[in-house]
């Protein structure tokens, strides 16, 4: 290594251990540290074994005992050992973030079952209140289908989007990006009615709610 490129590696050194002590070092400089230091460290172990090299056979005259000969020469390959190294002051530590507190979950209270023959009834009820429902919204909200739609899908505004998938859809995109599709696969409005209603079951769709009628009379203005 020329002398200009190690006094350099030097200066360099000292100016990332300046930015280590202001706590300013990033990573791509201790890295580079790292690199410097080691090619330091590499040039020092081959220079003090040549001056050993020299002790022993400097003068030209006979090693007289081998085996302390041997224990004066380093081994040049042979590195620190690493558990030595603190490395810790080179780690840049994370912020650390509080964590809430966590709140137990309460015991589930099971409800109590429900006879199958009366679950069928209140969902064979509910089936049959939907198209009503649809029937009623559409009478009392005549002038909003006065604007036909020639497809559903991407006739939706962002917040209505966001507003539907959020109440209508429990949050899920795919749910109401499938339920469009399907929506505007059908042809007729007595088939989408049908297909209305197993979502309104299916996703629990509140009757008597402002966002449930808006979606329909949407979906609706397509067969106006």
């Amino acid at each position: 290594m020329p002398t200009k490129t190690r006094i350099a590696n030097l200066k360099r050194i000292q100016s990332i251990f300046d930015k280590l002590d202001n706590q300013t070092l990033v990573r791509e400089e201790l890295d580079e540290l790292v690199h410097l230091t080691a090619e330091l460290y590499e040039k020092a172990l081959i220079i003090r074994y040549k001056a050993a090299e020299e002790r022993v056979f400097g003068n030209g005259d006979v090693v007289k005992n081998p085996e302390a000969a041997k224990e004066e020469m380093p081994t040049a390959a042979k590195l620190p050992d690493m558990k030595e190294i603190d490395f810790s002051i080179f780690e840049q530590k994370e912020p650390e973030v509080l964590k809430e507190p966590e709140v137990k979950a309460e015991p589930d209270i099971q409800a109590e079952p429900v006879a199958e023959a009366e679950q069928e009834k209140g969902e064979a009820k509910n089936s049959h209140d939907w198209p009503k429902r649809f029937e009623k919204v559409l009478k009392d909200h005549e002038s909003g289908l006065q604007t036909p739609l020639a497809s559903i899908a991407g006739s939706f505004g962002l917040n209505e989007r966001i507003l539907y998938i959020n109440e209508l859809f429990d949050g899920e995109a795919e749910k109401f990006s499938a339920c469009v599709q399907k929506l505007d696969s059908i042809s007729e409005w007595s088939n989408c009615v049908v297909a209305l209603t197993n979502y309104a079951n299916s996703e629990n769709w509140e009757m008597d709610n402002d966002t449930t009628d808006e979606f329909i009379l949407h979906v609706k203005r397509k067969y106006a």
